[in-house]
């Protein structure tokens, strides 16, 4: 089995079966996070949400998704709570 078959086996067995049902993917090597996440939206037929650690993460994975994904509107970054009008 190759590795990418190998990846969405171990993606579509762990994915969320109905609502309220929750998965959390650790030990995701640094940069592959977006690969990760693709992968799950293509498998996914509905909306998606990534919490991230800090908006330094949430850009990076924004950045990298855009280049991944045909469709560039479906990615959408929500700034912190703790952003204040004079700070953007």
């Amino acid at each position: 089995m190759s590795n990418k078959n190998l990846l969405k086996e171990s993606i579509n067995s762990n994915l969320p079966v109905k609502a309220q049902d929750h998965r959390f993917f650790g030990n995701v090597p640094l940069g592959s996070s977006s690969y990760l996440i693709k992968h799950i939206l293509e498998s996914l037929n509905q909306f998606c949400i990534c919490i991230t650690k800090d908006s330094q993460q949430a850009f990076e994975i924004e950045q990298s998704l855009r280049f991944y994904k045909k469709n560039k509107d479906d990615i959408l970054v929500f700034p912190d709570w703790e952003t204040l009008p004079y700070d953007t």
